[in-house]
């Protein structure tokens, strides 16, 4: 899971590993099948823990408000809740790569952005916005990588209405990291 920590901090993730380390070989068996039904049937966490959808939205409208406000850390709190209990919305990983971003932590928002990509395809935001972060970070190989992406999502699946607001913002990207380039 993508999440800001301080190295030697327990996350969710290693107190859950703890859990599982304390298990019986009988006791992983069963554990592992019910990952394995639930990840074949396309549950979600959220669906496990028994989240209702309006529970789900509930939640998300407080992060879009926290981020709107400017509660970044806030935010990414919710969002990473949202992502980790349903992760095939791709709004919820937009909202953890936002925040992250706005916060610097910009190799974990690339991440968030790339689960993002992978679950809309079509979607040219997720690699525009991780064309920021790898501008942000001086990883300009990352940037054009994604920039490049951006415009094969453009060719085949923006609408065109929608092709000069994007290919605009890419535009300025590209002289960025031209600039950037140059000044090394």
């Amino acid at each position: 899971m993508v999440t800001p920590t301080t190295p030697g901090a327990t996350t969710p993730d290693t107190d859950a590993l703890a859990v599982l380390d304390g298990l019986t070989d009988g006791q992983l068996a069963t554990v592992e099948e019910l990952a394995r039904r639930c990840l074949g049937s396309g549950a979600t966490l959220a669906d496990v823990r028994g989240y209702t959808n309006d529970e789900m939205e509930a939640v998300y409208a407080f992060a879009h408000n926290a981020y709107r406000q400017g509660k970044y850390e806030d935010a990414a709190k919710l969002f990473h809740f949202l992502a980790e209990n349903d992760h095939t919305d791709g709004r919820f990983w937009m909202g953890l790569g936002a925040c992250l971003h706005m916060t610097g932590g910009h190799d974990q928002a690339v991440a968030a952005y790339a689960v993002a990509a992978v679950l809309d395809a079509t979607n040219p935001e997720p690699p525009l916005r991780a064309a920021e972060c790898y501008l942000a970070t001086g990883a300009l190989d990352g940037a054009r990588k994604a920039l490049d992406a951006v415009r094969l999502i453009c060719d085949e699946a923006v609408a065109p209405e929608a092709q000069q607001r994007v290919l605009g913002r890419v535009a300025v990207l590209a002289a960025a990291i031209d600039s950037a380039a140059g000044g090394s």
